[in-house]
């Protein structure tokens, strides 16, 4: 399977402990070089080839809050 990748931004999330995640947002798109497209086709093997499943949130966790908010297209907390 090939990717054909025109725009992409990739985000991180970190662990800090138990309690905090931190949201680190990046804030321009990506060149679509070569060494783009290779980190992107191993990411994608990589979670390609791992078991498929899938995850809720509780509807009342500050996770959930923020998504919802990032879909609307609001400014969210970035130490949850």
């Amino acid at each position: 399977m090939s990717l054909d990748i025109c725009q992409i931004a990739l985000h991180q999330l970190i662990k800090r402990d138990e309690q905090i995640l931190e949201v680190v947002l990046r804030d321009s798109l990506l060149g679509a070089d070569n060494i783009v497209q290779e980190v992107m086709a191993e990411l994608h093997r990589i979670y390609g080839a791992k078991s498929k499943a899938f995850a809720t949130f509780n509807q009342a966790s500050e996770l959930a809050e923020a998504l919802v908010a990032l879909k609307k297209g609001h400014e969210f907390r970035t130490d949850i």
